[in-house]
């Protein structure tokens, strides 16, 4: 019988580790918001950089890129993030997004100026801080499907 190992330290250790796991896992869960997540990406820039000097097409995709986030903030949105001529936006409320939508489309000197699209979705999202001087990050299935009907507008 002295071969034989008593175990049962450790299932209790497993247990108290598999409870804390679970209250880690309640609590990631709780953490999710819902939001309305955006991209609005300015259509045809690669044609744009072929055909103007880089001072050029750069002050051109700034500009679009500075007055979508103007629109924003105007409709309590955020700008998370650019990615190249593309931005990424999050509006706490469904509302919010709409009427920043309705604002672009009624802005004549961004329509008369830039040609863009617009993918809009809406759902829980969870937020990560990947550097301390990053703003927060939404990540979730909204943030997925809205990068998807992105693509395909």
């Amino acid at each position: 019988m002295k071969d034989r190992e008593v175990i049962n330290d450790p299932v209790l250790a497993y247990r108290r580790k598999k409870a804390e796991l679970a209250a880690l896992g309640q609590g990631i869960k709780g953490s999710a918001k819902s939001e309305a997540i955006l991209f609005v990406d300015l259509a045809d820039s690669t044609t744009i950089k072929q055909k103007l000097a880089p001072e050029e097409w750069l002050d051109f995709i700034f500009g679009f890129i500075e007055t979508i986030g103007e629109h924003a903030k105007k409709n309590k949105g955020s700008v998370v993030k650019s990615i190249g001529d593309e931005v990424m936006l999050s509006f706490d409320l469904v509302s919010d997004a709409e009427k920043f939508i309705e604002e672009l489309l009624k802005d004549q000197d961004l329509n008369g100026k830039y040609r863009y699209k617009v993918a809009a979705d809406y759902g829980e999202v969870y937020h990560f801080q990947f550097e301390q001087s990053l703003s927060l990050d939404p990540y979730g299935t909204a943030v997925d499907r809205c990068a998807r009907i992105a693509k395909l507008a």
